[in-house]
């Protein structure tokens, strides 16, 4: 799987556009279950069950155009009884999120624009037009990259994911998906009351990069599409 690559080399890079020159051009009918059959034997797809209320962090275009986001996979576990909220900052993946929703009557999914974060406030964000799974909060930049000439800079209204979820009064959340491209301890320390009663989390990293799944008393249950799924000890 690509995320198994760095984003920064030469394989990468080629691996994802030879993928996307194959996957934007099939059919939605075709990719999507295709795809599907695949996904919902692994992690973290295969712990959602229907009825549940699950929260993507993340939902770029040319991810969602290539049939491979995460939000659409999560939709076809929970079913119509249940509920997948999407936090996004970027405004054309927000647009593009919910054009795809209303393209295709889901009334299940819940866009919330913004980003998610340890605190209410404004950030610099950094969004690569062409390659938008590459987005990322200034604050965690590596500034050794050499690749920055390619972003375009803009401005973000971040939240707790608890503010969240109160303010969309969620009861019971499954699980919490996050990839984003280094905002994930930012993220985890504004989920300090949801892990109390939040059965899943899964990040793009190992457990060792994230202390507070360990503070939270979360555990590896194992290996997904795109990284890792943890489990809260009971």
């Amino acid at each position: 799987m690509l995320y198994r690559l760095s984003r920064f080399s030469p394989i990468h890079r080629v691996a994802r556009k030879l993928s996307y020159a194959v996957l934007w051009n099939l059919p939605r009918t075709v990719k999507e279950p295709v795809l599907h059959s695949y996904l919902r034997r692994r992690l973290p797809y295969s712990v959602v069950q229907k009825g549940d209320t699950v929260i993507q962090i993340g939902a770029p275009w040319d991810i969602l155009k290539s049939g491979r986001s995460r939000f659409i996979h999560f939709l076809r576990r929970v079913g119509d009884a249940g509920r997948v909220v999407v936090i996004e900052p970027d405004a054309d993946n927000v647009a593009a999120v919910q054009a795809y929703a209303e393209r295709h009557g889901i009334r299940n999914l819940t866009v919330v624009p913004k980003g998610a974060w340890d605190k209410r406030t404004t950030l610099k964000f950094m969004v690569d037009p062409q390659n938008p799974a590459s987005n990322l909060v200034v604050d965690v930049l590596d500034n050794t990259r050499t690749d920055l000439d390619r972003f375009e800079s803009s401005q973000i209204e971040v939240d707790t994911v608890d503010a969240i979820v109160d303010e969309l009064a969620l009861e019971d959340v499954s699980l919490v998906s996050i990839t984003s491209n280094g905002s994930e301890n930012k993220i985890l320390a504004g989920m300090s009351g949801l892990q109390a009663r939040l059965p899943y989390i899964a990040t793009i990293g190992e457990q060792t990069l994230y202390p507070l799944l360990e503070a939270y008393g979360y555990r590896t249950l194992g290996g997904d599409d795109r990284g890792y799924t943890f489990l809260k000890n009971v």
